[in-house]
Formats: structure tokens, C-alpha cells, sequence
């Protein structure tokens, strides 16, 4: 059977992890790249106890769960991710145990999503996004806000200032490893040549 160019998206996922932040984006890859959605949640605890640490991870760990995957399946019902691009984790020095339970959520959520759609997981680091983006390996946030809205047509107006950097690493994750990720080129090769 044959697939027109007018039937076929492909789509990659973008993610800023974080724990109590947490940015996504829906871009689309193919017939052409193109931001289609994006968002940033913060959660905060119901009550912040220093006594209850886990119980607030939990808490925001759950709520966190279930905004994120509210809005991945309510922005990709129709055709799922091909693959879900990630900014890279840094693992602090310091905090402990707590911090590694913070990352472990925001890293076990997006996994959640990963194996309910059998894609894989690719990440860069922000030095790399920043380079892809914007030609610099560091760059300040606004710059990297600057040149999605430029060169990829993203309108952050209507975003909190607060909410915006996470949606813009989570975009400039997705545009970054569907450029330059050897299996995405891979499909897309494969797909094009066999488009009608």
C-alpha cells in the first residue's frame, strides 16, 4: 500500500526533565520539521516538610506523572513519537540520596513513556543544544529563546518568563536529535524513499 506525503507526520517528543519542572514539546520531523506544541509544568508540593522529604518527592513525583502524561497523550492520540529526545542530565556533587530520587522521577516518567511506545530515548547535553541552536557552546537562555523564535518561528509571548526556558530545552532538544541522530536520519532516509 502506498503512503502519500499528505497522510504521512513523524514526530519527535522533547523533554526538559526536572522534578518539580518539566518541558515538552510535540515537533514535527517529517514532511517538515516544525515546532506543533509545547508546555512547561511546575508542580509544587501540597505542604513543604523538610521532615517528609520522600513523601513530598512522591507527592510531586505523582502530580508531575500525571500532567506530563495527560498532555503526551492528548498531543500525540493520533500518530505517537518516533523517538523521545531528551536535554541530558547533569548529576550534582552534592544533595544525596533526595537528589537522586528527584532526578530518578522526572527520568522514570519519561521512561514510562518510552516503553508504552517502544521508542527509544536519546539525549544531548546543553552544551550541545546550545551549539546546534545557536552556533555557541555557551549561550545565555534568552539567546537560546531568541533563535527558536527566529529561525524555527516559536512564539513564547503568551509563556510565563518562568515557564519558557524549559519549553525551549525541551524544543531544542527535539530539532537537535532529529538533526543530527544517526537512526532518526536513518527513518527519515528510509521514509522518503519509499513516499509516493
Amino acid at each position: 500500500m502506498d503512503v502519500s506525503d499528505n497522510d504521512l507526520r513523524i514526530y519527535v517528543l522533547g523533554a526538559d526533565t526536572g522534578f518539580r519542572s518539566f518541558g515538552l514539546s510535540k515537533v514535527q520531523i517529517y514532511p517538515e520539521l516544525k515546532v506543533v506544541a509545547f508546555t512547561t509544568f511546575l508542580v509544587k508540593a501540597s505542604k513543604d516538610d523538610p521532615d517528609k522529604k520522600t513523601e513530598v518527592i512522591l507527592e510531586v513525583g505523582q502530580t508531575m506523572g500525571k500532567n506530563v502524561g495527560d498532555w503526551i497523550e492528548e498531543n500525540f492520540k493520533d500518530t505517537p513519537p518516533t523517538v523521545i529526545a531528551a536535554e541530558g542530565i547533569s548529576i550534582p556533587q552534592k544533595g544525596g540520596p533526595s537528589v537522586a530520587l528527584k532526578l530518578g522521577v522526572g527520568w522514570g516518567i519519561l521512561m514510562t513513556h518510552a516503553a508504552r511506545y517502544g521508542i527509544p530515548i536519546f539525549q544531548r547535553f546543553p552544551a550541545t543544544l546550545k551549539q546546534h541552536i545557536t552556533g555557541k557552546r555557551t549561550t545565555s537562555k534568552k539567546e537560546m529563546q531568541s533563535a527558536l523564535e527566529s529561525e524555527w518561528g516559536v512564539d513564547f509571548k503568551d509563556m510565563l518568563l518562568t515557564h519558557r526556558e524549559h519549553a525551549a530545552d525541551s524544543i531544542a532538544a527535539a530539532i537537535t536529535v532529529a538533526q543530527t541522530e544517526k537512526m532518526v536520519k536513518a527513518t527519515l532516509n528510509a521514509v522518503t524513499s519509499h513516499v509516493s
